[in-house]
């Protein structure tokens, strides 16, 4: 099977090298963030060899940002392979291949070892209405300071508002999912965003 191999162009490039060794890679994406441009012409430069195409995807470095890479990778692409080994910091290429249901693999002392991945996309596990109300948090920065203030702005109910929050026994709801915060002073209630929260909302794709 042939794959698309997506990496986070930084540091350790051997790291890109073996997993097209290992793979039978048809074509490569290299997510640069910006201070690592000079590793990526560095990249481009060696990749010759290889005669695979290179597609190169820029983003600031945000997590949000490499997110929503990912989620637009996997939507234009098949057998996606995340190398996470190619990056100083792993972490965002873990979270986000595993957000998005992508395989991810790792080379540590040149043994390539594959990764734990969800079969589907983890945005499948959050309803439409769920995330209607992280969509208005992280675009109203004025709101919320009730759930009946933000019932309003949802033209929600304020007990249908509160399930999708709070959730119940059969249903996890945004505040234990760790995706919005409820905070209570002065005996008023506060409603925002997570910083979970807003990566997820940034990076969904649309439905």
């Amino acid at each position: 099977m042939k794959h698309t191999m997506v990496a986070i162009s930084e540091d350790n490039l051997k790291n890109l090298f073996i997993g097209i060794k290992e793979f039978q890679i048809e074509k490569i994406i290299i997510v640069s963030i910006d201070k690592t441009m000079d590793n990526t012409k560095l990249s481009l430069k060696e990749l010759k060899k290889f005669n695979i195409p290179v597609k190169i995807m820029k983003t600031e470095g945000s997590w949000s940002s490499i997110f929503k890479i990912f989620s637009d990778i996997k939507a234009a692409n098949e057998n996606v392979l995340v190398n996470i080994s190619t990056a100083k910091n792993q972490c965002p290429a873990i979270c986000a291949a595993f957000v998005n249901g992508l395989k991810a693999f790792s080379v540590n002392d040149g043994e390539v070892n594959m990764l734990p991945t969800l079969n589907f996309s983890y945005y499948k596990l959050i309803p439409e209405k769920k995330l209607e109300i992280l969509r208005v948090l992280r675009d109203d920065k004025t709101c919320c300071a009730s759930f009946d203030e933000l019932s309003k702005k949802l033209k929600m109910s304020l007990p249908l508002v509160s399930y999708h929050i709070n959730g119940s026994r059969k249903s996890e709801g945004l505040a234990n999912m760790g995706l919005v915060e409820v905070n209570e002073k002065k005996g008023r209630l506060s409603i925002n965003l997570t910083m979970l929260g807003k990566i997820i909302i940034d990076s969904c794709p649309q439905r």
